[in-house]
């Protein structure tokens, strides 16, 4: 799909949609990512310099703050589909390279 066609369906509430072809029938339905297949920026812990740290006794206790950015971000998400279903990925090229990390924040969002 082209940027164009993207856009368009993106402003529409058209990334998910039964995909049609003279080779299959009955038609797919599927959808388009709105962004790269990349985790959230907030939530890249190549990227993100502190993780949330989800217990209430410490002094860096933040998960609340990490929950609402998650919050924030699904919520702006989901404006491009009809459906309040959304796939949201996370990980990237190489981001596992920390595994424990990218596993502890998803965890922690959980």
């Amino acid at each position: 799909m082209d940027q164009e066609q993207k856009n368009n369906r993106s402003n529409n509430q058209e990334l998910e949609f039964l995909w049609e072809t003279t080779d299959y029938n009955p038609a797919i339905f599927t959808h388009v990512l709105k962004f790269h297949y990349s985790s959230p920026t907030q939530f890249d812990p190549i990227k993100v310099s502190t993780s949330m740290v989800p217990d209430e006794s410490s002094d860096e206790f933040n998960s609340f703050s990490g929950l609402n950015r998650m919050y924030q971000y699904l919520n702006s998400y989901v404006t491009f589909y009809k459906s309040s279903h959304v796939l949201i990925l996370m990980g990237d090229d190489f981001q596992w390279e920390n595994a424990q990390l990218s596993f502890y924040q998803i965890d922690t969002l959980i």
